[in-house]
């Protein structure tokens, strides 16, 4: 959910502003055609955070220890 936030920050800032899609037709089918790609990155920016946050939590633990018999 962060991830898709700062997206959206960024490229409101890339663009130096809002779009005014309410106002205009070729702006509304801009964001038409840009939100099917902008939300799959979102998810797949979204699912290698959490990738990566369980591949640093499972190095920092380190492998189970068997039990000395």
């Amino acid at each position: 959910m962060i991830s898709g936030a700062v997206a959206t920050l960024a490229l409101t800032i890339a663009m130096a502003g809002p779009v005014p899609v309410a106002r205009s037709l070729r702006a509304f089918g801009i964001f038409l055609a840009v939100l099917p790609a902008a939300a799959l990155a979102g998810g797949v920016l979204a699912l290698l955070t959490r990738w990566l946050h369980a591949l640093r939590v499972r190095r920092r633990v380190g492998p189970p220890i068997a039990p000395a018999t």
